[in-house]
């Protein structure tokens, strides 16, 4: 009888941590579960957020590139993209407005504009193209415009276009600081290309 007692006891010891296991795989499992559904739930987020409709662009930028046409004709205005700055925006030693090809609302530049932007005049330096840009204030100014391809260490590649040159003087003279919303709007007069750039209060 003691011994009955003594092997009932080892198995239920033994049963005991068999569901001890089973219960701490379920939640194991169940985290990963949640963790893949939330990562996803973010993605769909972030993806969101940049399909989000803009705010059209002000009407007093709308005067300004009037003025600036002097009675030429406005052929086209688009919302080349709307972005948050960040760090790299505004880092005194990088002196450059990124524009991530991938998150561009509407295209903007004609096929000769983009080929002659692929072209390198030096071993490292594509061509540029000078924009006059109207800054968030209504100050005019120019800009150069620059494409840039960086190659990843997964061995593909990635393309931004840039705006630089008179960067560091814009962001200083229109106050931009990081987690700015802007929108950089691309207007046609005649077929000279112009920028506009809004900062969303």
């Amino acid at each position: 009888m003691e011994n009955d007692s003594i092997i009932m006891s080892s198995e239920f010891s033994t049963e005991r941590k068999r569901k001890r296991k089973s219960s701490k795989r379920k939640a194991k499992s169940n985290g990963r579960s949640g963790e893949g559904s939330s990562s996803r739930n973010n993605k769909k987020r972030r993806i969101n957020l940049t399909e989000e409709p803009a705010p059209p662009l002000p009407i007093q930028f709308k005067n300004a590139i009037k003025t600036l046409a002097q009675g030429r004709s406005v052929s086209e205005i688009k919302l080349g993209i709307q972005k948050q700055l960040f760090a790299s925006d505004m880092a005194q030693d990088q002196n450059r407005f990124t524009i991530p090809a991938n998150q561009i609302r509407e295209e903007f530049l004609s096929y000769e504009e983009k080929t002659n932007l692929s072209k390198y005049v030096s071993k490292r330096r594509k061509m540029d193209m000078k924009v006059k840009i109207i800054e968030p204030l209504l100050g005019e100014g120019r800009v150069e415009l620059r494409r840039w391809d960086l190659k990843k260490y997964s061995g593909r590649s990635s393309s931004s276009y840039v705006l630089n040159k008179t960067w560091g003087e814009i962001r200083e003279n229109n106050k931009l600081k990081i987690g700015d919303v802007m929108q950089l709007w691309a207007v046609r007069v005649d077929e000279e290309l112009l920028f506009a750039l809004v900062k969303l209060a």
